[in-house]
């Protein structure tokens, strides 16, 4: 239960050698490869940073192409996988096999080709909608749309604004000729569609009076023969078009059956740019290279034994001071789901104590007590055990961790269910009492927190366990100073607290306020110390006691313990009621989606407050965060796992 120890590796190796090193480094999945330090580097050495940009640019973009591909195999055929379904094995020869790669290219790039393809048929399809469109209005017009005009006789079509009638044109038109045909071909809400006929040498002047009406000539020099034959050949070609797309669907479906191998190709290449990136934080010359990583001190004898393989030359050294190596936090079973909290603030820096152990125990407590039900926490134990095992959670991933945790909180509410005699509030008296004639009730192995004293009686629970929760913070702070060859720092940064605390404890006993004094007077003392001159340190000692004011806010805080548990309570309170005003059957109605809710809105609710506790009140009085997170070169896959056959390398 701490912070792994890590280690600096230096490794020289062949150029040659460079590609199937960082595989097997990938293999082994404990170095992460951080960017060297390069003026350490000798430089008579003459290594350089030699970044490859396009290479990594090229594996993301055949990534995206057969990722792209699986999302559009799903759109039309949904790829069924499971939440919770533990993804294939695969070996690492099939994993790393580029033929294979290379086949699920060739299908992604066929795949985007019938996408495209479907794309340009859809495109014409709504080109040949808006044209069918526009021609609708002239169907029952027997004139080919591309009847010429002759020498002596002018052939238009226009259309006009649906407010002016063709009796309007027709009489401006005739005031222009006595020679004309103006023909409505059809009229809407909005607009009249006419074939205008006339002589060549009236036609500026007839097409001057009417234009003054909102007459607009139409051009269909695109076409030929009539609207009418035109239509026709446009829903025929429709029809074409829709059966080509219906056929470039049905092949992308039929593409379903490689979609395991389009899968594995995308984990491959995922890998893959893993490999380019670490590459880009690799020193060279023309015939060696040059990595610098970090190792968990544990790992070692695993790395030395592939390092060895390739015949390289290596160094592990002890951190440097100013360096910052990665932080990996290793816990018990019971301590590991923890982790999801503590990456939800930070990890502790390098060489600081792994906070999951100091803090879990407290954050159980605090989540149990808040929603302190027997029936609610084995809701919680039953769920996370049918997860951890009918389930497939990846190990290490936040799922994982969030399962676990709600295993643990579930036990610590039936800790506390079963001292406050909760058993989904009150349903067991509330049920008896109104179906089976007589009351049974389930005592409380401690106290019941809504009746009599007891909200009293939590509230000062509560209090206390927040009071203990901060003085421990507090010892931890202490233990690290002397740690850290500072004690006393801790003696009068700590102790001078300590002492005040229990003075004021043994004054409200009724035992003098003596002990209190001394410890105010300790604070007065010590606290200015980084100040200069005298007076500069005893004005920062006396205003170190008005910090008294915010421990006593931070015990306060720890109220919301008891206002969430109460509140969980009644509510709970209030569905059976509900319940028992119905019937025996409606009762279990209510029960079942009332206690449901209150589960849910509490489960948010404690888990929150929980963290805040600790984030705040604990974390504040010792915690030294900023680590970064062990980042190693490995294999992260989301649709396989890859199964290595060598004992000596795992993944």
């Amino acid at each position: 239960m701490a912070i792994l120890a890590m280690k600096r590796l230096n490794i020289i190796a062949l150029s040659a050698d460079r590609d199937e090193l960082l595989k097997g480094l990938m293999k082994l999945g404990c170095v992460e490869i951080s960017q060297p330090d390069i003026p350490e580097i000798e430089s008579d050495a003459n290594f350089r940073l030699a970044t490859d940009e396009s290479a990594g640019q090229q594996v993301s973009s055949n990534l995206q192409e057969i990722q792209n591909a699986l999302s559009i195999i799903d759109r039309y055929s949904p790829i069924s996988r499971g939440l919770f379904s533990a993804p294939r094995e695969i070996t690492v020869e099939r994993f790393f096999d580029r033929g294979r790669i290379d086949s699920a290219l060739e299908i992604a790039r066929n795949i985007s080709a019938l996408v495209h393809d479907i794309s340009s048929y859809e495109a014409e399809l709504s080109r040949l909608a808006v044209r069918r469109a526009s021609l609708a209005p002239w169907r029952s017009m027997d004139v080919p749309l591309d009847q010429a005009s002759t020498q002596n006789l002018s052939v238009m079509f226009g259309v006009c604004p649906g407010t002016v009638s063709v009796e309007e044109l027709e009489e401006a038109a005739s005031s222009a000729s006595d020679a004309f045909k103006l023909e409505r071909v059809r009229s809407d809400n909005e607009q009249h569609y006419l074939l205008l006929l006339c002589y060549a040498e009236d036609t500026d002047e007839v097409l001057s009076n009417i234009k003054r009406l909102g007459f607009t000539t139409v051009s269909f020099k695109e076409y030929s023969g009539t609207a009418e034959e035109n239509i026709r050949r446009m829903e025929a070609r429709e029809e074409e078009l829709k059966g080509l797309i219906e056929a470039c669907k049905s092949q992308i479906v039929a593409f379903k059956k490689d979609a395991e191998l389009l899968e594995d190709a995308a984990d491959s290449l995922s890998a893959e740019l893993v490999r380019e990136n670490a590459r880009n934080n690799i020193l060279k010359t023309e015939y060696t290279i040059l990595i610098t990583s970090w190792v968990p001190e544990r790992e070692m004898k695993r790395v030395e034994k592939l390092l060895q393989k390739f015949g390289c030359a290596y160094e592990f050294r002890d951190p440097a001071e100013g360096e910052s190596p990665p932080v990996i936090l290793h816990n018990s079973r019971f301590f590991y789901p923890f982790n999801m909290v503590t990456n939800m603030y930070s990890l502790p820096e390098y060489g600081s104590l792994d906070p999951n152990p100091l803090f879990g125990l407290f954050f159980a407590l605090f989540f149990g007590i808040m929603f302190a039900d027997i029936g609610y926490g084995l809701l919680l134990v039953l769920v996370s055990i049918f997860a951890t095992r009918k389930l497939y959670l990846r190990k290490g991933s936040m799922t994982e961790q969030m399962v676990m945790l709600a295993g643990i909180c579930g036990v610590a509410a039936i800790f506390w269910g079963v001292m406050f005699g909760s058993v989904f509030g009150a349903a067991v008296s509330v049920f008896s009492e109104n179906f089976l004639g007589t009351r049974y009730v389930l005592p409380p192995l401690a106290f019941n927190p809504l009746e009599g004293n007891g909200p009293l009686i939590l509230l000062v629970v509560c209090l206390g366990m927040g009071a203990v929760h901060i003085l421990f913070g507090m010892g931890i702070k202490a233990y690290m100073l002397i740690r850290d060859g500072k004690p006393w720092d801790a003696l009068m940064d700590v102790g001078s607290w300590w002492l005040l605390f229990a003075g004021i404890a043994l004054a409200v006993l009724g035992k003098g306020w003596y002990v209190a004094l001394a410890g105010a007077l300790a604070l007065v003392l010590t606290q200015g110390r980084a100040s200069k001159g005298i007076f500069g340190k005893l004005l920062k000692g006396l205003s170190s006691l008005y910090d008294i004011t915010a421990y006593f806010s931070d015990v306060l805080s720890y109220s919301r313990l008891m206002a969430l548990c109460m509140a969980g309570a009644v509510i709970a309170s209030v569905f059976n009621i509900l319940g028992g005003m119905t019937g025996p059957v409606f009762f279990w109605v209510v029960f079942i989606i009332g206690h449901l809710f209150n589960m849910g809105i509490n489960i948010i609710g404690t888990y929150v407050h929980s963290a805040r506790l600790q984030y705040l009140e604990f974390f504040g009085k010792w915690y030294r965060e900023g680590g970064k997170p062990f980042e190693p070169l490995s294999v992260l896959t989301k649709y396989v796992n890859v199964k290595n056959e060598q004992e000596e390398i795992s993944i």
